[in-house]
């Protein structure tokens, strides 16, 4: 995840590093969570005002 030009969050989806912290997690018993390849994109505000502004998604190789 990149912020403002910026790396600030590193993973690699499946690897056993990934599989520790998730069943360490609120998410430990769900079994699909982390597993699609494909899917939604959803921007999340969690009750806090927000904006979002030029907003670009590209699909990686």
């Amino acid at each position: 995840h990149w912020l403002n030009g910026r790396q600030v969050v590193a993973y690699e989806l499946g690897s056993a590093d990934w599989e520790a912290r998730r069943k360490a997690s609120k998410f430990a018993n769900a079994e699909r969570y982390g597993r699609a390849r494909r899917g939604h994109i959803a921007l999340q505000d969690h009750g806090d005002r927000v904006s979002f502004r030029n907003v670009r998604i590209r699909e990686l190789p």
